[in-house]
């Protein structure tokens, strides 16, 4: 089912202009770090707002998390050229 949702996802992004990232990172009581990902966009006149997945990020550093997050936006294709 996710995969689903996720390759819908995927289509409406390809037809947008300009994609933004929104992250919120958290640290539970055994301090795990969880990552909640969710991309921003405007299509045919209409924000969306898709949640994306939970992403556990190796650590806690700003290197960790950019590289976690850029590794998000490479499955949705965000990389390729014009």
């Amino acid at each position: 089912m996710l995969a689903i949702v996720h390759t819908h996802i995927i289509k409406e992004i390809d037809q947008t202009n300009f994609l933004a990232v929104q992250v919120d990172k958290s640290t539970d009581s055994s301090s795990k770090t969880q990552m909640i990902v969710i991309w921003p966009y405007v299509l045919t006149g209409i924000v969306h707002e898709r949640f994306w997945k939970f992403v556990n990020p190796p650590g806690t550093t700003a290197q960790q998390l950019t590289n976690a997050i850029l590794e998000e936006l490479q499955v949705v294709k965000i990389n390729k050229a014009p």
